[in-house]
């Protein structure tokens, strides 16, 4: 709704007016548009995320998306790797998918990207989630493989060259999605630009699989590339030991930590009323409030302690809908 999700319908393909079309789109996904970072650009107006109800359909607008991907640039550029916890349902998955990696994939040429889990099952899950939205972007923005295994998928296109021998053309970019709870250290050896660790909470070595991949982002002691860490809150078994530690001891591991409450609604529970741009007055997130009270144990050493004083409480005390224990 803030951009729309304008194409090139009726314009004839390769004609100088398509390219001008698309010369100002390509601009607006690298440097921005009306405040919004290029990344996001690109996720809102040329990607889609799949509804329950609607199936696949346009991202809305969402302000925490908005700040999460700012914090990432912003980490990005300083050599800081960037962590998320999360409350269910909150979209950070398309974020990680669209805006980051997809993103990276072909807004770069011979760049490598790591994704890598802590379990078999959510090793399958993301494949099948990152192919899903990939093949979903506007076709502009297609990538073709030229490898397609089920831990790599190297982006290009094969055609003739001088003399009739085939040669590789593209972006010639690198994506490796590796189980690294046997192997710990199996992206070793990779010059990476961005590492994404996904369900953290389910990592039962993630210290060591971030330490053993953490050279995979320096040229010599300066970081060039950076990880993305990302996790539910509630989706915690035995890792959740490095999860907890990690939070309370960023500088080890230079990261930066950013925390989405269950206090954020996501849709279908904001409806995005035309009506109304306050989240009191709009019915799918009054219902949220009501049908989803938040629920929150602390423990002594809990991974939301470090957050309790200064993020989550204030919060609360706005929302009022809570049980604290």
């Amino acid at each position: 709704k803030l951009i729309g999700r304008g194409d090139d319908r009726g314009l004839i393909e390769e004609s100088p007016e398509w390219w001008d079309y698309w010369d100002i789109e390509i601009n607006r996904c690298i440097n921005g548009y009306e405040g919004l970072p290029g990344r996001y650009y690109f996720m809102l107006k040329f990607c889609k995320i799949k509804d329950v109800e609607k199936g696949w359909m346009a991202p809305w607008y969402l302000d925490f998306q908005h700040e999460l991907i700012e914090r990432i640039e912003f980490n990005d550029a300083r050599g800081v790797n960037t962590g998320v916890e999360k409350g269910r349902r909150k979209g950070y998955s398309y974020v990680a998918i669209e805006a980051i990696l997809l993103y990276d994939l072909i807004f770069n040429t011979g760049i490598e990207c790591t994704w890598g889990v802590g379990d078999d099952e959510t090793l399958i899950a993301s494949r099948t989630n990152i192919l899903d939205c990939f093949n979903q972007v506007h076709p502009f923005f297609y990538l073709n493989t030229l490898q397609d295994t089920k831990d790599l998928m190297k982006f290009g296109w094969r055609q003739p060259g001088d003399g009739g021998r085939m040669e590789d053309h593209g972006t010639l970019n690198n994506l490796y999605m590796e189980l690294m709870s046997m192997n710990t250290g199996v992206f070793k050896g990779k010059a990476v630009k961005r590492s994404i660790f996904e369900e953290i909470g389910k990592f039962k070595n993630l210290k060591q699989s971030f330490n053993d991949t953490k050279d995979c982002w320096r040229k010599g002691s300066v970081q060039k590339g950076t990880a993305l860490l990302g996790g539910t809150g509630g989706a915690v078994d035995k890792g959740s030991r490095d999860f907890m530690y990690m939070v309370n001891n960023p500088d080890e591991f230079n990261l930066d930590w950013f925390f989405i409450p269950a206090v954020k609604g996501y849709y279908p529970f904001v409806t995005g009323d035309k009506d109304s741009q306050q989240p009191d007055a709009i019915p799918g997130y009054s219902l949220f409030r009501i049908s989803m009270p938040i629920i929150i144990i602390v423990f002594a050493f809990s991974a939301f302690s470090f957050y309790l004083s200064d993020r989550i409480i204030p919060a609360l005390n706005r929302q009022k809908n809570y049980i604290l224990y």
